[in-house]
């Protein structure tokens, strides 16, 4: 199953503690350009939100597609909680968990994220935008969500999210989402949300 988590809920954590059951699938080598020394430390806390990267052309459809390829395969998959794909997961049928904090926890999480080492940047991403990441979370298409409350982490709810898993039908099988295809899907709702908001905006 995949399992989508916000920052600093413990991903990377219970992925090394149950690594036969869990793999933090790290999004950071589809989303950006990486050169071999980003390669090598793309799990470290310091360089996440790392500004000065590039970002990859195809993301996220390439995520997407290694998601697809692997979801179904023995274990659990811990994906960021990016909305844009977690929307497109959403599109494509393929089902998920979805994993984060009450929104009454940024100060907990503020302190969680200076702990581990991350960077003003990504500070000032998480914790600047808390309550927008928030309200887009409470609204993502998902049957299976857990909101964490205070101290808790993934491993707290492991049980909840084993019992799901096991419910699910996976997709493995599934074909890859075409590039060109996924722009276009793009395109149109790009498109679609522009004419809506000239449509409210004009009263219609």
């Amino acid at each position: 199953m995949i399992i989508a988590g916000f920052a600093g809920i413990g991903k990377s954590h219970l992925a090394s503690r149950e690594p036969d059951k869990y793999e933090d699938f790290i999004a950071r080598p589809y989303r950006y350009l990486l050169d071999e020394d980003g390669m090598a430390d793309e799990s470290q806390e310091a360089r996440k939100a790392d500004m000065s990267l590039n970002n990859h052309p195809c993301w996220p459809c390439n995520y997407l597609n290694a998601l697809i390829q692997r979801n179904g395969n023995p274990g659990n998959l811990l994906i960021p909680s990016d909305h844009q794909v977690l929307n497109d997961l959403a599109i494509e049928g393929v089902p998920f968990a979805l994993v984060y904090p009450d929104k009454m926890a940024k100060e907990e999480y503020r302190h969680r994220f200076v702990e581990r080492g991350n960077s003003e940047d990504f500070i000032g991403i998480f914790i600047g935008r808390w309550e927008s990441f928030m309200k887009q979370l409470k609204m993502a298409p998902c049957r299976y969500r857990i909101i964490l409350g205070p101290g808790q982490y993934l491993s707290d709810v492991v049980g909840q999210l084993e019992e799901w898993s096991s419910a699910v039908v996976q997709s493995s099988k599934r074909n890859c989402i075409q590039l060109h295809k996924y722009k276009e899907r793009a395109w149109e709702r790009s498109i679609s949300g522009w004419w809506g908001i000239r449509r409210a905006r004009a009263g219609l």
